[in-house]
């Protein structure tokens, strides 16, 4: 009698578990990067009370009589699919559109980063792009002279000089490329339109 409630207990508590991965969910629906969750169960071990037995001349075999001893909590997983995109209008507001984080380290230098996918970015007083949450500098890749970003190196902290004034350069070279729409009337030598 006792067993059947302790084996009643523990769905209760693998059930417990799952209501709060599912409250933690809806709690952070409107989270920018939030990574819901799902959790998984997994029986627990059985309880052998008659073995198999092998079939015999005059009588067949006899299949074991296993009771279960209840069930628990197998994985809690994040699922990382792509969540929907929005426009803020604050130019900081950054997002990965498929895999990947964004890095974010101390800027004292002691090496400790940590990985995020919320973008929501703002600029500190010297220029650096920080989490404002946490203070922490996104790192990322520094371009070259002609722009190029190449993922040689360590990441750095990114900084975007406010006030500096860019040199100006003049355009080079213009391409202009077009058709006729060849429903429309085409102007002829002598003054008068025809159908093209």
């Amino acid at each position: 009698m006792f067993d059947s409630l302790f084996i009643g207990v523990t769905g209760l508590n693998a059930y417990q578990a799952d209501m709060n991965v599912i409250s933690n969910n809806i709690a952070n629906v409107g989270t920018t990067g939030f990574k819901s969750q799902n959790m998984t169960f997994q029986d627990l071990l059985y309880q052998s009370l008659r073995y198999a037995s092998a079939p015999t001349q005059t009588n067949g075999g006899v299949n074991p009589q296993d009771v279960g001893l209840g069930v628990k909590v197998g994985t809690v997983g994040t699922d990382f699919a792509q969540g929907g995109l929005q426009t803020t209008g604050i130019n900081t507001d950054l997002a990965i559109n498929g895999n990947g984080f964004f890095i974010l380290a101390n800027s004292d230098g002691s090496g400790r980063q940590v990985y995020t996918r919320d973008g929501a970015f703002t600029l500190s007083s010297s220029g650096t792009v920080i989490d404002p949450s946490t203070g922490l500098a996104v790192q990322g890749y520094k371009a070259n002279a002609n722009g190029q970003i190449t993922q040689t190196g360590t990441p750095s902290a990114i900084d975007i000089p406010l006030g500096l004034a860019m040199q100006a350069q003049q355009t080079d070279n213009l391409f202009l490329g077009g058709n006729s729409d060849a429903s429309q009337y085409a102007a002829t030598a002598s003054g008068n339109n025809s159908q093209a």
